[in-house]
């Protein structure tokens, strides 16, 4: 009895040591942590180079905004302006 439960100990130890190292490889899950580490990357890069930028554009997208939402409330007073005179 002993002489069968060694070998399928063995054969079960050596079975979760190859599960263990080669799954990964063939699900594809280390390309997938390769991809998630260079996005990381770049994206983070990314954000401390152009954060300066966007911020200018932010500022001058509100402001245009601003100025075409004033413009638009100037137009109405004057029709209804003319409307009651």
């Amino acid at each position: 009895m002993e002489a069968l439960l060694i070998p399928i100990f063995v054969m079960v130890a050596v079975g979760g040591v190859l599960y263990v190292f080669v799954y990964p490889l063939v699900s594809g899950e280390a390309q997938a942590e390769k991809r998630k580490k260079t996005l990381s990357v770049s994206v983070g890069v990314k954000r401390v180079g152009d954060r300066n930028q966007d911020a200018a554009s932010r500022r001058k997208q509100i402001a245009d905004s601003l100025k075409e939402v004033e413009e638009k409330g100037k137009k109405k007073r004057r029709t209804l302006e003319t409307r009651i005179g």
